[in-house]
């Protein structure tokens, strides 16, 4: 059985540009098709390599959310684990094209739909998305930033999504939509595990005020939360919440996270 695309815009054939060169590379069990000269490899070897979401302990019966999709390689790394369901979200049509090509190239089967939309914390169904032209693909986001190019993208509501999928796991990787969709979420109560990225640079967030604002939700819904203490001058903090026991979560250490090499994301913020 083939997985699910939802592409509103029945555009599922890749269209990736004639200037870009495509390779494909092969780290652990994933295979992938990367960009030359972007970000993309690094994101394999982040996700796959790194085991970057070790920290979730994922069942059989999970139903997993994938917020901020990039080239598939989280969902791809979860598919393999084996778990019930994966629904995963990537507004711009360039990353979910690749994502839905490695999808092919491992695989994935049936109980993987993928969605070219945004998720939001309002009822907009298309929203304003600011694109980064240089090399990190995944840096482009809802958050308005000065000099970018500016694209129209589809948007869900992340309740309707919440309702109709019912997840028991979140992953979301957003560049910054974090700060409007986390708020936004009405029922948390099937939700076990969630792992984040929080974005500081898109935010702003030099005082960490929001940053707070976020942990303090979470605190709210889950019985654990585990964070950076000090992320001042970070450009990315990982927050994993669940509601596990002390003792299971003594045998899963905190992620620390680790910044990039600055030539890996140079032009990760631009102007």
């Amino acid at each position: 059985m083939s997985f699910d695309v939802i592409d509103e815009e029945d555009e599922i054939m890749n269209q990736i540009g004639t200037q870009t060169i495509i390779k494909e590379i092969e780290v652990k069990d994933v295979k992938a098709k990367v960009r030359e000269g972007t970000s993309d490899e690094f994101v394999v070897n982040e996700v796959i390599g790194g085991n970057e979401y070790r920290k979730l302990k994922l069942q059989p019966s999970d139903v997993v959310l994938d917020f901020g999709l990039n080239i598939g390689m989280f969902t791809i790394q979860t598919f393999k684990r084996g778990v019930k369901e994966i629904h995963s979200f990537e507004p711009d049509l360039e990353n979910f094209n690749l994502a839905t090509d490695n999808c092919k190239l491992n695989n994935v089967d049936g109980s993987v739909q993928l969605n070219n939309a945004a998720v939001v914390g309002n009822h907009d169904t298309t929203r304003n998305f600011s694109i980064n032209t240089k090399k990190n693909k995944g840096a482009h986001s809802l958050v308005a930033k000065r000099g970018r190019d500016t694209i129209t993208v589809n948007a869900q509501n992340i309740n309707d999504i919440m309702k109709r999928v019912n997840p028991t796991v979140i992953k979301m990787d957003i560049e910054g939509g974090e700060y409007e969709v986390l708020p936004a979420i009405t029922d948390w109560s099937n939700v076990r595990e969630l792992i984040m990225e929080y974005h500081h640079a898109h935010l702003l967030d030099s005082d960490l005020k929001k940053f707070h604002e976020i942990v303090s939700l979470l605190q709210v819904h889950f019985s654990h939360v585990e964070y950076r203490k000090e992320p001042k001058g970070a450009w990315v903090s990982i927050i994993y919440c669940s509601q596990e026991s002390d003792n299971d979560l003594e045998k899963y250490p905190i992620i620390e996270y680790v910044e990039p090499k600055p030539e890996v994301f140079d032009d990760l913020f631009d102007s």
